[in-house]
């Protein structure tokens, strides 16, 4: 991406957005920093023929953001946005949008490479069809045109909201993690008053920005409480024969497709609904819409459901296994419950290198599966009793390679039977960056004998990087451990929170 930040700036900008754009200045050396001000040249805008027929000056602001980004390439950010850090690790991606809450994208900060598709894709569905300049900004050219055009569009690189987003309007305000580039202060400049351009064409609206805002306000506050509502709704397992397969409705209302032939997770979940349950109310209490949750060895996916719902259609899951047949049941999941838009599936082992290993299978024990020849008695006794395992290769990948911007990971739930020790080596610089806000990951020695002490060894290592170790209540909400050892002892899951030093 271009090292160009842009501004747009009202004719007479107020002494705090010269204070943004003056910060901004000196956190980049070597950037070039652009203020777009009356009158703006408009050599090349697109939507040039717009500009006369807006209602406010926050939608004359939306459309020059999208031209200029458009024609120069670069960094786009609301002069309400206080850099924390510099973008520079931005720079290697070639377009990203950033969301407030998850459920809409924001166009207060994006950014995107000279010409790049996904900024033409808005331009053109503006002049495909000329907005409703009566409606308020967010409507017609702003927030909600960036969710509606670019939900679905294909490798969309959303950031964590965290990113630019460390607190909403409507929460208390709060230092910015050791993960956010920007804090967005919420100067509301799209209520301002319309900007100095000849009269629109069009009829000024009659309800007032103030009132459409709180309008807009109490109708978010409903649909948040009706869909907490239904999320805790808890219907009755039911189920259903897929074939071989079944699907299965969870006492989530979310429906899952599982292998017939399982018996390690399809039994509990297609019987009880749930599964570990404790943890799956960890995860609904520790994600807001826009987080990143990141799943390793997600098996058929019910951690990885649980936390797209909540995290919203521009929050992110990305959901490891080695396993390409648990992965196959998750894929149909994910469709039937319309969660597929914010869901990355990698089809991936998860270690200390990059390279192919080789992973043992049993059809009857798919929460088991061995990777590289690792100790793992139980495993070993389970086949014996109930079948035949087959080998497959599989690409393995470190996690500090598939993140490697060091930006805010909400969530990072490790379940590998073991194996844990070489997927957090693999994370070790996302770990030293202190990028993973939460871990959840299992420690039971019975699992895996021979690899305990190591694994036990690298969870000393993530809490020396100023991780505090607790425990999970039955309602899934945490205890702090007064030691590793006793941590050990009393629970199958470890959490380990980041001690944030603001």
């Amino acid at each position: 991406m271009e090292k160009i930040i842009h501004f747009t700036l009202p004719a007479k900008a107020t002494p705090t957005q010269l204070e943004v754009v003056a910060a901004a200045r000196d956190r980049h050396p070597g950037w070039e920093l652009r203020v777009w001000q009356d009158p703006v040249p408009t050599d090349g805008f697109l939507l040039q023929k717009y500009h006369s027929k807006v209602n406010s000056g926050a939608q004359l602001a939306d459309l020059i953001r999208l031209d200029v980004v458009h024609l120069q390439g670069g960094i786009y950010l609301d002069s309400d946005i206080h850099l924390a850090r510099p973008l520079d690790r931005l720079l290697d991606l070639d377009h990203f949008a950033c969301s407030e809450d998850g459920k809409n994208l924001t166009n207060a900060a994006f950014g995107a490479t000279r010409g790049h598709p996904l900024v033409r894709q808005l331009i053109e569905n503006l002049l495909a069809g000329e907005p409703d300049w009566t409606q308020p900004p967010n409507e017609t050219t702003g927030p909600e045109l960036f969710s509606r055009v670019l939900r679905w569009w294909p490798g969309l690189v959303v950031l964590p909201r965290d990113t630019f987003y460390p607190y909403n309007w409507n929460e208390t305000e709060r230092p910015p993690l050791v993960t956010t580039l920007g804090v967005h202060r919420w100067a509301a400049s799209w209520k301002d008053k319309p900007h100095d351009q000849p009269a629109p064409s069009a009829p000024v609206t009659d309800e007032p920005w103030a009132k459409a805002f709180a309008r807009r306000v109490l109708q978010r506050v409903v649909e948040a409480a009706t869909n907490e509502v239904r999320a805790n709704a808890m219907p009755t397992p039911a189920r259903y024969v897929y074939g071989q397969d079944l699907i299965v409705n969870t006492t989530r209302g979310l429906r899952m497709s599982l292998p017939g032939s399982d018996l390690s997770i399809t039994p509990e979940i297609a019987l009880n609904g749930t599964y570990e349950e404790s943890e799956l109310l960890f995860v609904e209490r520790t994600l807001r819409g826009g987080d990143f949750f990141v799943d390793v060895g997600c098996n058929v996916g019910i951690f990885s459901l649980v936390a797209a719902r909540r995290v919203g259609p521009f929050g992110r899951v990305h959901s490891f296994d080695a396993n390409g047949k648990v992965l196959e049941h998750l894929r149909r999941s994910l469709v039937m419950n319309w969660l597929h838009d914010r869901v990355v599936v990698h089809h991936r082992a998860v270690g200390s290198n990059e390279a192919m290993v080789s992973l043992t299978v049993a059809e009857t024990c798919l929460g088991g599966s061995n990777l590289g020849g690792n100790d793992n008695a139980v495993y070993d006794r389970t086949v014996a009793e109930t079948g035949t395992t087959y080998t497959v290769d599989v690409q393995q990948v470190r996690l500090d390679r598939v993140f490697p911007l060091a930006l805010e990971i909400k969530l990072l739930k490790i379940d590998v039977e073991g194996f844990e020790a070489a997927v957090i080596d693999g994370a070790e610089q996302l770990f030293q960056q202190r990028a993973v806000g939460h871990v959840m990951l299992e420690l039971v020695e019975e699992i895996s004998s021979a690899a305990f002490q190591r694994n036990v060894e690298a969870v000393k290592r993530i809490m020396a990087c100023g991780y505090a170790l607790h425990t999970l209540a039955a309602d899934g909400t945490l205890r702090q451990a007064p030691s590793l050892a006793k941590a050990i002892r009393r629970s199958r899951n470890m959490i380990l929170v980041r001690q944030d030093d603001h």
